[in-house]
């Protein structure tokens, strides 16, 4: 592998003070050392600002930017501006790369020739140390599975999940003129997609590099209607996009399935979500109405009970999804952290 390859790891900082170290730590520790390390923190007060600067005084490699709050977009949007790396990484400042993430990642795509490598992730409901999770690993990933675009959005449509970006690696020139939505939550949504379809080849691993932390309060945990607004509108986008790239892409069978899977995602939206005080006391009304005329559109599968039930409750009984989901996702976390202990 060419070791002169220059790798831009872009990190947003903000109000993380118990897991900075263990997440800073996880970079400067690589097995791969030509690292340019962006630190942008977005405005902290928790002391997560002079974690930073400890960190920046230590390590050469790494650019402390700081600035005034505006949001994980914005903070990512500032190291896309200020990377110099021929190839560039994402890593979220409460999650930890695994010592040999870049070193796989980057010896997997210049092999490939491609434009992306993707990871596996281990899923770590801890608020502690998650190096203490480490799996083993074989440094030749034993599934290194190569597509072309059409065929990886076909995989997208059959239910892959690639709508994040911190368990990738990728050509600098992807990130030339896309940024990543100022003010929204749910960015990575909004944006992989278009990234995607500028790539001639995508490469999925079977390694898990990537530990990332489930914690309550985070902003994937927090169901609000500020956060439901955007992960919709994000949705919205891509299926527009979908729209646009039918039939040369998609069939209308990769259209039912991800529409039912966005059916599913508003119900659990709807039955996650609690009420803010500055909250529209219309929005429960026009998300339940949109979920219905989603539910119409699917003409639900006599054969998919589970789609029935839900589209019998969020029709007639709505007050039962809100019940459904406020016992079962809160012991769904509980059993998920328990055997994670």
């Amino acid at each position: 592998m060419n070791k002169s390859i220059l790798v831009s790891v872009i990190i947003p900082v903000y109000n993380v003070y118990p897991y900075l170290a263990e997440c800073l730590d996880s970079v400067l520790n690589q097995t791969y050392k030509n690292l340019e390390i962006i630190i942008v923190d977005d405005g902290s007060t928790d002391g997560s600002e002079k974690i930073c600067d400890a960190y920046a005084n230590k390590d050469a490699r790494i650019r402390l930017i700081h600035q005034k709050n505006q949001g994980v977009s914005a903070a990512r949007n500032v190291g896309l501006d200020n990377m110099n790396g021929e190839m560039v990484a994402f890593l979220d400042s409460d999650d930890a790369y695994h010592p040999a993430f870049v070193e796989i990642m980057l010896d997997v795509l210049t092999k490939k020739q491609t434009d992306i490598v993707m990871c596996e992730r281990v899923f770590c409901y801890t608020a502690g140390e998650m190096t203490a999770h480490l799996p083993e690993i074989d440094y030749e990933p034993t599934s290194c599975e190569s597509y072309d675009k059409k065929s990886f959005f076909r995989k997208i449509a059959n239910g892959f999940s690639a709508q994040s970006v911190w368990n990738n690696i990728y050509k600098n020139y992807l990130w030339k003129d896309i940024r990543f939505p100022v003010g929204h939550v749910y960015e990575d949504l909004d944006t992989t997609y278009k990234v995607l379809a500028l790539c001639n080849t995508i490469c999925v691993i079977d390694t898990p590099l990537y530990l990332y932390r489930k914690r309550p309060g985070s902003i994937t945990e927090t169901v609000s209607q500020k956060s439901i607004s955007d992960c919709l509108l994000a949705k919205e986008h891509f299926l527009d996009f979908v729209d646009k790239n039918t039939p040369e892409i998609f069939t209308d069978d990769h259209i039912e399935k991800m529409l039912r899977r966005h059916f599913r995602g508003m119900i659990s939206l709807y039955g996650r979500y609690k009420k803010g005080s500055n909250d529209d006391p219309k929005f429960m009304k026009q998300l339940r109405n949109r979920i219905i005329e989603t539910g119409s559109v699917l003409h639900i599968h006599s054969k998919d009970v589970t789609l029935k039930i839900l589209d019998f409750l969020i029709r007639y009984c709505p007050f039962g999804i809100r019940v459904l989901y406020r016992i079962i996702y809160p012991l769904r976390n509980m059993i998920l952290r328990f055997l994670n202990k």
